[in-house]
């Protein structure tokens, strides 16, 4: 039988980088080790391509911002439901919040439940975990503190669902 040995992300994190810089040294090598009038000059495509005829960077600058500045930005309920109606959001369910402090979602979850409480409709509970990531539901197996998230996602899964029991967080 062999021994498991418990790590944290963060040693998980540091043995991935090493590995990658290994790899990388691996890669580049023979670069090093050449003369400097023999190297080539180190790029960062995967395949070389040949360059954009265009007239000037500054020209194709502005008809990207001409392009960005004619579009539009929907503003659809069923893409964010910042756009509802009152009346459709106080329609709604009771909404269960979990935001997370290292989360790019952070300000716009707190502004959604900001706007349910203000809608009239019903904010049932607004969870927000420490310490942990968009995205904490992947990293359950390395994570202590994204096991705890998980655990308050079920539960409050199950409030929703009418379920009750002793709580697990």
């Amino acid at each position: 039988m062999f021994q498991v040995h418990k790590r944290s992300l963060s040693q998980s994190l540091a043995d991935t980088a090493v590995l990658a810089a290994g790899h990388a040294l691996d890669n580049l090598q023979d670069w090093f080790e050449k003369p400097s009038k023999e190297k080539q000059k180190l790029d960062r495509t995967v395949s070389h391509k040949e360059p954009l005829e265009t007239e000037e960077p500054c020209v194709r600058k502005s008809f990207i911002l001409d392009l960005l500045n004619k579009s539009s930005v929907p503003r659809d309920p069923l893409i964010s439901p910042m756009y509802a109606t009152d009346e459709v959001i106080r329609q709604l369910p009771p909404v269960y919040f979990v935001a997370c402090h290292l989360d790019p979602l952070l300000d716009d979850t707190i502004a959604f439940a900001q706007r349910v409480q203000a809608a009239g409709g019903r904010v049932a509970s607004m969870d927000l975990l420490p310490a942990v990531p968009h995205g904490f539901l992947n990293f359950t197996l390395m994570s202590p503190e994204c096991r705890r998230g998980a655990k308050i996602c079920l539960q409050r899964i199950k409030e929703a669902l009418g379920y009750v029991e002793n709580s697990v967080i």
